[in-house]
């Protein structure tokens, strides 16, 4: 991961948690940057990423699109690596989803 694109001082918001998806086994966030550009690079499933050609039915399971609009898919482990620290808000966000 490039170290410019993940800023320490930014909270980035974690929009999906995926266990086990497509059954392929792999444990996939997406991840939100605040800026809405800029994203993580050089990951197994970045927008470039070889998970993606790797694992199609993870890639069609999730909706998957490349697009350079600040969201963006780390593995759990690179979630963890990256970001030690963890905040949580404790609101309903339901009233924000569109139908």
């Amino acid at each position: 991961m490039r170290a410019a694109l993940l800023k320490s001082c930014l909270l980035y918001s974690v929009l999906q948690c995926k266990a086990d998806v497509a059954g392929s086994g792999h444990d996939l966030l997406q991840v939100r940057n605040p800026w809405g550009s800029g994203e993580f690079e050089s990951g197994e499933w970045d927008d470039d990423g070889p998970g993606w050609e790797k694992f199609p039915e993870v890639a069609e399971a999730l909706g998957f699109v490349a697009a350079d609009d600040g969201v963006f898919w780390v593995s759990k482990e690179e979630f963890f690596r990256f970001f030690p620290t963890l905040y949580l808000s404790a609101s309903d966000m339901t009233h924000f989803k569109e139908d």
